[in-house]
């Protein structure tokens, strides 16, 4: 049976979601932010009064560092951690959740407020992978102390067919804390989008020496383009590669499969024009740097050198209008 919590899908716009009753006591502001601070686990204990949800509601674990007049709440999102610092005043903080591969980031809206003896957590807004206005969310979440050591979280679970219903994870404190959001890259990202790109969706191929190279890239959409080159020798194939260039992390990323090997390496565009862009990784053996750049005749240069330019190899391959 497929499922689904309301608000774990950015496109719902209702969640109603409280927790197990449970009071405070007295202390002020340290003791509620005490209560709340630490990693939390799903464990299997049943809530009292509501129904087990089937999968955990806030995922395995989450995260939560309450200090002063801001709270930190880190998850695990399609392998990463994500982190956002948000205000307890209201304010909205922002973060990128990982998409899928050789899909673009989706930026997500939260606030936090005390409210109710626990901390509300409403996600306002989102823009969808490609950029575009804000689309207005309402999507609350409250997180109150249960019995014991325990959060206990309700949420709303969406069948097909059926009407959302109450549904509960008890979380319990945890002393393995949650890994550290991936680095940044170690190279100084361009701002730019993969609009910038419009002029490399295509099919392109052109000759090289005896050799034939192709790439053919596919039209942009959900914030990312993909594809796939190949080159041949004579009728034989002797080299293929599977890539894509997605927006991620506030830029432009590329990431290659060579020979369809089961981990991909990324570069990070450092510059992008009108006319080329280029990507880097220089902790990556052989090639450190890729550029495309469109020439005046409207063809297209690749080359892949190392960071320092030395071992430089170009091909310009032309755009086939009708394949």
């Amino acid at each position: 049976m497929r499922v689904r919590y309301w608000f774990m899908r950015p496109a719902i716009l209702a969640l109603g979601v409280l927790a197990a009753a449970h009071t405070l006591s007295a202390g002020g502001a340290q003791n509620r932010a005490d209560a709340v601070t630490g990693t939390w686990t799903a464990v299997a204990e049943a809530p009292q009064g509501i129904r087990p949800a089937p999968s955990p509601v806030l995922g395995p674990s989450f995260g939560l560092d309450v200090t002063g007049t801001r709270a930190v709440l880190r998850r695990p999102i399609r392998g990463e951690t994500v982190e956002v610092s948000i205000p307890l005043d209201g304010t909205p903080g922002s973060y990128r959740a990982a998409a899928r591969p050789c899909e673009g980031d989706q930026q997500y809206f939260e606030t936090m407020v005390w409210e109710d003896g626990g901390l509300a957590i409403t996600r306002t807004g989102m823009i969808l992978a490609g950029g575009g206005p804000i689309r207005p969310l309402d999507v609350k979440l409250l997180v109150r102390p249960g019995p014991g050591d325990t959060l206990v979280v309700e949420g709303r679970m969406a069948q097909r067919g059926a009407e959302p219903v109450p549904v509960a994870t008890v979380y319990r404190r945890s002393l393995t804390p949650l890994p550290d959001p991936p680095p940044r890259p170690d190279v100084r990202l361009a701002a730019a989008t993969i609009a910038t790109l419009a002029w490399l969706p295509g099919t392109w191929s052109g000759l090289n020496g005896p050799l034939t190279i192709e790439e053919r890239w596919t039209p942009i959409a959900s914030g990312a383009m993909q594809g796939m080159g190949r080159t041949l020798r004579e009728h034989t194939q002797v080299a293929f590669e599977f890539v894509c260039v997605s927006e991620r992390h506030g830029g432009l990323v590329y990431t290659a499969w060579p020979s369809a090997r089961p981990t991909p390496t990324h570069f990070h565009a450092t510059s992008v024009t009108t006319d080329s862009v280029t990507f880097e990784n220089p902790a990556h053996d052989f090639p450190q740097v890729i550029r495309y750049t469109r020439l005046p005749d409207g063809s297209l240069q690749t080359t892949i050198s190392a960071t320092d330019g030395s071992r430089a190899q170009s091909f310009t391959i032309q755009k086939l209008e009708h394949r």
